[in-house]
């Protein structure tokens, strides 16, 4: 975190999303389409343009959440 709380990514990075749900997607097609939004915000507070993966590398997971009904991301930013 930077200063006031504001997260600061420093490409090159290693960009992990969690999707944490009651139930799974497809992790080919609708894991990454669910988690397209994120990605873009990922890549403005970065500074670049998110279709260059070879600046900041995307990995997807899912998991099943502890509660029912529990949705969240979880995201996880390494320097590559």
């Amino acid at each position: 975190m930077t200063e006031a709380g504001k997260p600061r990514i420093v490409p090159p990075a290693l960009v992990t999303l969690t999707r944490v749900a009651p139930c799974r997607l497809d992790p080919g097609d609708g894991l990454p389409a669910a988690l397209k939004g994120v990605r873009d915000e990922i890549a403005r507070i970065a500074g670049v343009d998110d279709r260059y993966s070879e600046i900041i590398e995307y990995r997807y997971q899912q998991r099943k959440g502890d509660r029912p009904r529990m949705y969240a991301v979880e995201i996880e930013v390494t320097a590559k």
